[in-house]
């Protein structure tokens, strides 16, 4: 027996409870296997996924100042000044989207895949808007610099495979 999936049209012959037609309320639990209900989690990040977050943001920070020490070395305060906007304009959306993410005490489990992918559109807009901003406020830029610094931040992740603690 094939049954009609409520909007979508598909057939699932081997999950009768996905029977709904158009008078019938969506049921999500029963169609999405994914639900957390199906899993068993809760509401919140676990304190150890939390902990991994907050570790790689502050790897990117280290790899911000590390490639802000190297740039005023190279090239002087002005490229300094340069990196450290590139690897800020990484790290403060990380860092929110971070604080975003581990705060979801009052946020149904369900939520998160929504919260998740709309966080990251935020961050990449903001990451833009960041680097606008940079060119409208510091008009002196060094764009080598900058691109380095945003280039060590957003590669600082692949360090944090090599720490191991």
């Amino acid at each position: 027996m094939k049954v009609k999936l409520f909007r979508f049209g598909a057939t699932y012959p081997h999950r009768p409870e996905c029977v709904h037609y158009a008078t019938e309320r969506f049921d999500f639990v029963t169609v999405n296997t994914y639900h957390p209900h199906v899993f068993g989690t809760t509401n919140r990040v676990s304190p150890r996924a939390e902990e991994k977050m907050f570790k790689a943001v502050f790897l990117q920070l280290g790899a911000t100042i590390l490639a802000t020490l190297i740039a005023g070395l190279i090239i002087g305060s002005r490229g300094a000044l340069s990196a450290a906007l590139g690897g800020a304009a990484c790290v403060l959306p990380n860092l929110l989207f971070v604080l975003r993410l581990a705060g979801g005490e009052r946020r149904p489990a369900a939520a998160y895949p929504v919260v998740f992918f709309v966080g990251e559109i935020i961050k990449i807009a903001a990451t833009v808007g960041l680097l606008a901003t940079v060119r409208l406020v510091y008009p002196d830029v060094h764009w080598l610099a900058l691109f380095c610094g945003l280039v060590v931040a957003l590669k600082a992740n692949l360090f944090a495979l090599l720490v191991k603690n």
